[in-house]
């Protein structure tokens, strides 16, 4: 039974090929479990469609190690095959129209030693051409192609898959394979052929090349012969299509594209049934739409042209038989941005993944790969890296001159630049590199380039050497560095490899002349001066100040720093400010007095300097003030180092105190006496003085005989003075001699006054009532018999009178003062 089903299977795989094997292996499994392995085995096979296999061709032979045609063919770097096979050799090996082919594989007979095939390879064409060989490798557009990956090669059918792809029954196909082995040659392995195919087309056309990087896409010239390895072609039957297709979505390859590059957009999955065509189509303005669709771009994927913009990618994909047609998810072609830099600037290839990438899309290079090239790994013939893994490098035929470009840099005109690079070749002293060098342009060309650094000859060296040297752009601007290899072409330094491009600014010629002004470098503490940086673009100072000038007040003896910076070569000079400080003299004024009375004076002392100037102009050391009210005086004074110090002193002048004298009459007669009465402030002292009198007291009684002033001086607690007169009139009083001043019960009030007074009389009998002056001369008289009586004395001068009351036999007499 496990015969039978391995004889079933023997041209079929399916997904459950690993499985089926791994229970075979397990043979001593009861035979209940053999019915039920049987039982799934054959109810599986009637579920599923099973992918074939199909050999184009009869074997006669092989290639040997060294023998072409050879898809694995390593006896040199690299080869390149393309295998025509019709339409009718397909249908023969029962290949049926709408199949779904899905990979194409290679019989090995003989591995002969040889290594792992690196970037391996496997493109499908469809073309009607009858003979597509015959004098060139076929260049159309590709139905399918495989990952490149590395492949090592087992005795057997080695089967390379790659994105399905419908064939129609008609078209004949192109198989190409390809490779490139960077690290050398060995040997081929042995692949089954057919030779000596009959018909009038060519079979196989093959290059094989040592280092030669692009050998696929620059192949040069090649050979044909009508001897074909056998291929095998992995296919299942197509189911036609009906309906909708399912859904499906664009791929890009790659996702970020160069300007002035192509990418393949192709679909995420694949479809099981036949009968599907598919329509590209394209929006340059966004995923969704409008769109355009791509002449000819009829297969599941598409090819770009070169592209300099971003692009949008969808595929409209319609079953022929029936339905609606679906479109793919539209895949984006991104392209990269222009890439510059500024100075410093370094190179040394380690960002590349893969041999001869760019560091970025903007780089350029001549010639390549076929000439220029860069690698991520270490070489035969001294193609080895400086430092890291990666490099770049120069191939030596044909005889020419190449350029490698950098991405543009920006270059500052007045700033001397430094650039360096490291370049070796092979060790046995060949000289056929006739010139390495280095170049500065405003392009990406040879046109204008102004030399940096060359080796003046043959560029010869077993070890890294440097080429180096400084240089100066005319204007500001983006440049582009341009490193050249010329080799006249003949043998046998193959390779000049080069690495660690280093574009810098060396300070050491590009100096910055930083300076301090200051207006001196001598102060006197607790003054304050201006430092200002010049001859750089930034600055920064010890005291942690950003800017180019900054204002001090130091105490103490201190040294500024000031680093500037210039922005066009990033370079730095210092320069430093020493700053001496002199102490300030400490001024201070000794007042005698702070308070004084108006009128009084203070003395003011200075001290603590060695000459002063008062804000009374005065220059001497002190001054005599009677301010006339409060007031602040000033001194500067001024210390042998010329520093100054300054103090304040504020003389209060204190208020007078209100003194007032008062008498009892400011008239009297001769050998009257009167009381002089002095008023003011709690705890004041008073003085009353007259041409005959001093005498210490507040209330004092007098008795002159004639018009006297009596001065008043009241001094207060402050000792503040002030002054009161108070002046009486002395009359001699002889109108009344010989009468008696007898006022009884008699009262008169107010007395003295401005001239009325009221007479009040104890008795109601009837008197007279006579008013005198002090000379005795009758000016009013009245009787009455009232006891109260007002007297007008108004139209009488201010001074003593008498009022005589006339009763029976008395006679009262009250003397009254006019004031």
């Amino acid at each position: 039974m496990k015969n039978n089903l391995l004889k079933n299977f023997s041209t079929e795989e399916t997904n459950l090929t690993g499985l089926i094997g791994k229970i075979f292996v397990k043979a001593n499994l009861s035979k209940l479990k053999s019915f039920l392995l049987v039982f799934l085995i054959s109810a599986y096979s009637f579920n599923i469609k099973a992918q074939s296999f199909s050999i184009v061709g009869t074997g006669n032979g092989s290639n040997l190690s060294t023998g072409y045609p050879a898809p694995y063919g390593n006896w040199y770097y690299g080869a390149k095959h393309q295998l025509f096979i019709t339409a009718a050799e397909l249908t023969a090996a029962g290949i049926t129209p709408a199949s779904i082919i899905s990979s194409a594989g290679f019989n090995i007979l003989n591995l002969n030693n040889a290594v792992p095939h690196v970037g391996f390879q496997v493109v499908v064409y469809t073309t009607t051409n009858t003979d597509p060989l015959a004098s060139a490798f076929i260049n159309a557009t590709q139905v399918a192609a495989s990952t490149p990956s590395t492949v090592t090669g087992v005795l057997g059918w080695n089967q390379h898959g790659f994105p399905s792809f419908t064939w129609n029954g008609t078209d004949n196909l192109v198989i190409e394979t390809c490779f490139y082995n960077s690290s050398g040659y060995t040997y081929n392995y042995s692949t089954e052929w057919q030779s000596n195919l009959t018909g009038t087309s060519i079979k196989s056309r093959f290059v094989y090349q040592d280092l030669q990087p692009a050998i696929c896409s620059q192949p040069g010239s090649s050979s044909s012969t009508n001897t074909r390895p056998l291929v095998r072609f992995g296919w299942v039957p197509g189911v036609p299509c009906a309906g909708t297709p399912g859904a499906n979505t664009s791929v890009v390859t790659p996702t970020l594209l160069c300007s002035g590059s192509s990418a393949i957009v192709g679909l995420a999955s694949t479809y099981s049934v036949g009968g599907i065509t598919y329509q590209w189509q394209t929006s340059t303005t966004s995923s969704v739409g409008p769109w355009t669709s791509v002449s000819g771009a009829t297969m599941n994927s598409v090819t770009t042209p070169t592209l300099n913009s971003q692009v949008w990618y969808q595929a409209v994909i319609t079953c022929t038989n029936a339905g609606t047609p679906v479109n793919s998810t539209p895949g984006l072609v991104n392209i990269a941005p222009t890439t510059t830099n500024s100075v410093p600037y370094f190179e040394g290839f380690e960002g590349i993944t893969a041999d001869n990438q760019l560091p970025n899309c903007s780089w350029r290079a001549t010639n390549m790969p076929s000439i220029a090239r860069t690698y991520t790994s270490s070489q035969n013939q001294n193609r080895i890296p400086r430092t890291g893994n990666d490099f770049a490098s120069f191939y030596y035929s044909p005889g020419n001159t190449s350029y490698f470009y950098t991405n543009g840099i920006r270059l500052e005109a007045g700033v001397t630049y430094s650039a360096s690079v490291w370049y070796t070749t092979e060790y046995y002293g060949y000289t056929n590199w006739t010139e390495f060098s280095l170049s500065y342009g405003t392009t990406q060309s040879p046109t204008g380039l102004t030399t940096i650094a060359s080796s003046n000859g043959p560029a010869l060296s077993p070890v890294y050497k440097p080429l180096s040297n400084t240089f100066t752009v005319p204007n500001s601007g983006l440049y582009y560095i341009a490193i050249k290899g010329t080799s006249n072409g003949s043998c046998c330094g193959y390779n000049l490899s080069w690495d660690d491009l280093f574009i810098e600014i060396p300070c050491t010629l590009n100096s910055v002349s930083v300076a301090v002004n200051s207006p001196t470098s001598t102060i006197c503490q607790g003054t304050s001066i201006n430092l200002t940086a010049s001859g750089a673009s930034t600055y920064s100072w010890n005291t942690g100040a950003t800017t180019a000038s900054i204002n001090i007040a130091p105490n103490s003896n201190l040294s500024y720093m000031v680093t500037g910076t210039s922005t066009l070569s990033g370079c730095t000079g210092t320069a430093m400010q020493n700053i001496v400080v002199n102490p300030s003299p400490v001024v201070s004024i000794f007042a005698d007095k702070v308070n004084v009375c108006k009128g009084k004076s203070a003395t003011l002392f200075a001290y603590g300097a060695n000459t002063y100037n008062w804000s009374t102009l005065s220059n001497s050391t002190q001054i005599v003030v009677t301010p006339t009210a409060t007031a602040s005086y000033t001194v500067i004074g001024t210390n042998q180092f010329g520093c100054i110090g300054t103090a304040v002193q504020q003389v209060t002048v204190l208020p007078q105190p209100n003194i007032n004298g008062a008498a009892t009459s400011a008239n009297m007669c001769v050998g009257e006496t009167v009381t002089l009465q002095a008023t003011g402030p709690v705890g004041a002292s008073y003085e009353w003085i007259s041409p005959t009198v001093y005498i210490q007291a507040a209330q004092v009684v007098v008795s002159p005989n004639i018009n006297t002033t009596y001065t008043l001086i009241g001094t207060d607690a402050n000792g503040c003075t002030n002054t009161s007169n108070v002046s009486l009139n002395v009359s001699a009083c002889t109108g009344l001699t010989g009468v008696s001043l007898n006022n009884g019960d008699i009262k008169l009030y107010p007395n003295p006054s401005k001239g009325e007074f009221t007479l009040e009389l104890t008795s109601a009998l009837d008197k007279t009532i006579e008013v005198v002056d002090f000379t005795g001369r009758l000016l009013q008289t009245q009787k009455t018999n009232n006891t109260k009586l007002n007297i007008s004395i108004n139209n009488y001068a201010n001074g003593i009178y008498y009022v005589k009351v006339i009763s029976g036999n008395n006679v009262n007499v009250i003397k009254v003062v006019k004031e």
